[in-house]
């Protein structure tokens, strides 16, 4: 499962290739998203393969041009997509953008990425036959010159290592005294709710300390901020039996693959431009990386839906509404 993008928050759409008995593929808002009144995710969205090679070792061979989507497997063509065929609105708009960027998916919700193993993503260098030979006639030139380059090569590879071991050893000794003085830092009660408490996640990493027992039902629920007008998101770690957590503007609960057992628990929340990592006791418990959240909203006359992750979270109808103005505003 591949995701092509123009930039880290821009996606063009996801190809997805399913190694079922029989294999199939799906092009993210070409083949799939179709939209109707009654379930928003209608099936058939997976298409299956007229011819689909046999062998275990496979390399698959992605190309895009503005108009359509092609791929080989072991040099056979499997699909051949032009995206005017599509009967989705989004379909065009999308894949005729140029892809800067891609990445493996590994979302629960609508399918990981498990099946590969490598990737190249730059061609082959073509080799041009008069300039080969002219190599050759140059080899015993360039051979006398590799020597000598390589000899003082080695040489300034020898002292840049010693500059680089001392490196290290200076920014070891910094790392530990970073940690000495985080860790001396005083624990501070975490007081009224609702009030805004300055910190950066590009100094250090916050901590939360707790005694919440799993079962209890207690929630950590924390509001990240730029200013106090402008919110960021929240994140809801909640002890149930079965723990889970919720990244605001990210996702729907989403229970933890593994949970420290301990009562006494210190949590340690850290952010970069790219994804939120929370650990637990030193265990790694969450690793979200927000290029993989994908919510959707559509509104039709009488319903709103949303869905994150090809997930149905929402299916709200205006006229269960109580309030005087919902359908008349909503129906709009």
């Amino acid at each position: 499962r591949i995701m092509f993008k123009q930039s880290s928050s821009d996606d063009i759409g996801d190809l997805r290739i399913e190694f079922s008995d029989s294999p199939r593929y799906k092009l993210g808002y070409c083949t799939s998203s179709g939209i109707n009144a009654e379930w928003p995710l209608r099936p058939g969205d997976w298409n299956d393969f007229d011819t689909f090679p046999e062998e275990q070792d496979k390399i698959f061979t992605i190309a895009k041009t503005e108009n359509k989507l092609t791929v080989s497997c072991n040099d056979v063509l499997i699909i051949n997509y032009h995206f005017s065929d599509s009967s989705e609105n989004n379909c065009v708009s999308r894949w005729s953008e140029e892809a800067n960027m891609f990445l493996f998916r590994s979302t629960n919700a609508a399918g990981t990425d498990d099946a590969s193993d490598e990737y190249r993503a730059e061609p082959e260098e073509e080799v041009n036959v008069e300039e080969e030979d002219n190599e050759e006639e140059n080899v015993g030139e360039e051979d006398h010159e590799e020597i000598e380059n390589d000899e003082e090569e080695d040489h300034e590879e020898e002292e840049n290592d010693e500059e680089d071991d001392n490196e290290e050893e200076e920014n070891v000794e910094e790392d530990n005294e970073e940690e000495e003085n985080y860790e001396d830092g005083d624990w501070i009660p975490s007081g009224e709710r609702e009030e805004d408490i300055e910190f950066s996640f590009a100094d250090h990493p916050l901590q939360i300390k707790t005694d919440s027992a799993i079962g209890s039902d207690d929630l950590i629920r924390i509001m990240f901020k730029q200013s106090s007008s402008d919110d960021i998101g929240d994140l809801r770690i909640e002890f149930s039996d079965s723990p889970r957590y919720k990244l605001g503007y990210c996702t729907d609960w989403i229970y933890f693959d593994t949970f420290p057992e301990e009562q006494d628990k210190i949590f340690t929340i850290a952010k970069t431009e790219n994804k939120l990592t929370v650990s637990c006791n030193d265990v790694l418990i969450i690793n979200y990386h927000f290029s993989d959240s994908s919510f959707t909203i559509v509104k039709t006359e009488t319903t709103l839906f949303v869905i994150c992750n090809e997930m149905l979270i929402i299916s709200y109808q205006f006229s269960d509404s109580t309030e005087n103005n919902c359908v008349s505003r909503w129906s709009e």
